[in-house]
C-alpha cells in the first residue's frame, strides 16, 4: 500500500505538469504570482513519492543504509524531507519568479499601455472645437434645389389637334414650384379666334415628363366648354425648347371627345 501511494502521487504530480505543457502549447503560461507555488507542488510531489517509496523499501529490507539506524520511518522521513529541500531549492534556482509577468493568459503580443504610447510617441495637440465641429448643414427648400429638375415655367404656344380634324391655338402658361406645376391654358379655334376657352391647369414634371390636367373654367366664349389631361416629353434642340405628346378628355368631367396631339413651343 505504501508503494501504491508513492505511484499514485507521483502519477499525479507527471499528470499536473504534463497539463501545465498543453496549456502551454495554446498559449497560456504559469502566472507569475503563482510560480512558487509550482514549484511547491512539484518539491512535495517528488518528497511523498520518495518517501513513501523510501519507506516502503527500508521495511522490506531492501534499503541497505547501516548509518541511518534500522526504523524505516525515520529513514522515509528523512530522505523526503531532504528531497522537499532540495527539490524546491533547484526549481526556485531554475525558473526565478519574472518581474511583470502575465500568467495563463495568450502570449499573443499585448497592446501597449496608455503610458507607453505617451512614451514612444510624440504628444498630439489636441484640435480646436472650430477645427473639429461640422460646419451646419443648411437643408435647402425645394425652390433651392438644383436645378436635378429642369425649369419649365414661362409660356408655352402651339397646336391643339383632335382626332376629328379640329385645330387649336393652345397656349399654357406654367408657374413651376420643384416638381409641381400650376398654371392656365387657353385653347383659341383657329377658324375663328374669338372663341376661345381658359381653364386652370395642374400637374407635376420630372424626369422631362410633364403630366397636367385642365380643372377650372376661367372663361368660356364657346359655351361647350370641357376638360382635357395630357401628358407631355420636353426635349431641347439648343436653339428651342419643346412638349409634345397626346392629350385625352378628363372622364366625368365635361369630357372633352376623343383624343389627339398637342405640340408646344417655349416663347417666354
Amino acid at each position: 500500500m505504501v508503494l501504491r501511494a508513492g505511484l499514485i502521487i507521483g502519477i499525479i504530480t507527471l499528470l499536473f505538469f504534463m497539463g501545465l505543457i498543453i496549456a502551454s502549447i495554446f498559449g497560456m503560461t504559469v502566472p507569475n504570482d503563482s510560480q512558487f507555488l509550482i514549484n511547491i507542488v512539484l518539491s512535495l510531489g517528488a518528497a511523498l513519492s520518495i518517501a513513501f517509496i523510501g519507506g516502503h523499501a527500508s521495511a522490506n529490507g531492501n534499503l541497505s543504509i547501516p548509518i541511518l539506524g534500522s526504523n524505516p520511518l525515520q529513514v522515509s522521513a528523512t530522505g523526503g524531507f531532504a528531497v522537499l529541500v532540495i527539490v524546491l531549492i533547484i526549481t526556485q534556482l531554475l525558473y526565478p519568479r519574472l518581474p511583470n509577468e502575465q500568467g495563463l493568459q495568450s502570449t499573443t503580443t499585448p497592446m501597449p499601455s496608455a503610458t507607453t504610447i505617451s512614451i514612444l510617441t510624440p504628444p498630439v495637440v489636441a484640435p480646436s472645437l472650430t477645427s473639429v465641429m461640422p460646419s451646419p448643414t443648411v437643408t435647402p427648400s425645394p425652390t433651392d434645389v438644383p436645378d436635378e429638375i429642369t425649369a419649365i415655367n414661362g409660356v408655352w404656344i402651339g397646336t391643339f389637334v383632335s382626332e376629328g380634324g379640329f385645330s387649336y391655338e393652345y397656349r399654357l402658361e406654367i408657374a413651376q414650384s420643384g416638381s409641381e406645376i400650376t398654371g392656365t391654358a387657353q385653347a383659341t379655334q383657329l377658324s375663328n379666334p374669338q372663341l376661345l376657352v381658359i381653364t386652370r391647369v395642374r400637374g407635376s414634371f420630372g424626369d422631362d415628363i410633364l403630366h397636367f390636367e385642365e380643372y377650372e373654367i376661367i372663361q368660356d366664349s364657346t359655351g361647350v366648354s370641357c376638360f382635357i389631361s395630357a401628358t407631355l416629353t420636353y426635349n431641347n434642340f439648343s436653339q428651342y425648347e419643346t412638349l409634345s405628346g397626346r392629350w385625352q378628355g378628363r372622364p366625368n368631367i365635361n369630357m372633352c371627345p376623343g383624343n389627339g396631339t398637342l405640340d408646344l413651343q417655349k416663347y417666354e
